[in-house]
């Protein structure tokens, strides 16, 4: 099993501990939950996977401030990559190919057979009268024999000269897809180097729906990062309330509900957390359960829940047997049954505000 499920497993049997019994939670086991969580970051690189140890301490730090009064603060390392192995140097070559009568090899050939074959042209002139030939022919092969050298040297000269005509062309050509390639690869470079970065800092306006955790992820942030830079010791957001975040958003507004079709916005409120007021946590207890779009059984099914499944209240209605439950993803709420729900802390149903169904 994989270590990122290995603590997951470990955070779900221990906050089935707390909800069954909260006092039989140790304060220490949750801590170093937290602690694991947190080393076991900095060797994780998959998103998703950083997505639920980020969840995981999420969670505990709410929960050590509920019952401490202090916030631990504990997040996420950064990931720092394995070092890789040394590998096999390569050396890159630019090379252009030539037409095959312009190489060098093939003209240095040229040149040898040409020797010889003037070499040997000219021995057989040379020896041919003397064999075959009579006394005049014999003679006159000085003369032969001197005119054949003079002709193969003269040979020799003009291909040599050839040679060098052919090299410092390939020379040329090389040199020119060189500075072909450089002047690519600078305009590539140029062309990154001239993409704008993100300008801030920027000041958002909480809207209905919005939580810490959605605003972090459409920001590129981290939810302590928020809290550090606007004095927040709690997560709790109230609508209309103002953040300072150090840069405009990465992705486009409004993008989480396109990612997410299913979820079902929240009917209005007659009533809004005030800042700082921290929402109530609670836990499903009924073996079987179902978040519907409104507070009674006539609307429609968003979604079943599982018994230990941990949400936040947001609402209640006007009779006090339904909820308003947003769960930890941030993003997905719905009402259930009084009945099917216990609070955990603070157990005080007073304080959820009354929502209001048209």
């Amino acid at each position: 099993m994989m270590i990122v499920d290995q603590l997951v497993v470990q955070h779900q049997t221990l906050r089935n501990k707390a909800a069954e019994a909260p006092d039989a939670v140790d304060m220490n086991e949750v801590m170093a939950l937290m602690d694991q969580v947190q080393a076991a970051s900095a060797h994780v690189e998959n998103p998703h996977q950083r997505e639920q140890l980020q969840a995981i301490l999420f969670h505990w730090n709410g929960y050590v401030h509920s019952q401490t009064g202090a916030y631990p603060g504990i997040q996420l390392a950064a990931f720092s990559p394995p070092a890789a192995a040394p590998g096999p140097e390569h050396t890159a070559r630019v090379t252009t190919a030539a037409p095959p009568e312009l190489t060098l090899p093939r003209v240095h050939w040229l040149v040898w057979v040409a020797a010889v074959v003037l070499f040997l042209g000219g021995a057989i002139i040379v020896i041919w009268p003397l064999l075959f030939g009579n006394e005049e022919d014999a003679v006159a092969a000085p003369t032969l024999q001197a005119e054949a050298v003079y002709t193969a040297v003269a040979a020799t000269q003009t291909t040599i000269a050839y040679e060098a005509t052919v090299t410092r062309t390939v020379i040329e050509q090389t040199a020119n897809a060189a500075a072909l390639l450089f002047a690519t690869a600078t305009s590539s470079e140029t062309a990154v180097s001239e993409t704008p970065p993100p300008t801030g800092p920027v000041v958002y306006t909480v809207q209905a729906g919005d939580t810490l955790f959605t605003i972090a992820r459409r920001y590129g942030l981290t939810l302590d990062e928020i809290m550090i830079l606007n004095g927040l010791t709690t997560d709790a957001l109230a609508v209309g309330q103002t953040l300072t975040l150090p840069h405009p958003p990465l992705t486009p507004e409004g993008d989480t509900a396109v990612n997410n079709p299913a979820v079902t916005p929240p009917p209005p409120a007659t009533a809004t957390l005030t800042p700082g007021q921290q929402l109530a946590e609670m836990v499903i207890r009924a073996s079987s359960a179902s978040l519907y779009s409104g507070p009674g059984a006539q609307f429609s099914t968003i979604m079943p829940l599982a018994r230990g499944t941990f949400a936040y209240a947001v609402g209640r209605s006007q009779a006090g047997d339904w909820y308003l439950l947003q769960l930890e993803d941030g993003v997905t709420r719905g009402w259930l049954p009084a009945t099917d729900v216990a609070l955990l802390y603070p157990a005080v149903p007073d304080i959820i505000p009354v929502i209001v169904v048209p």
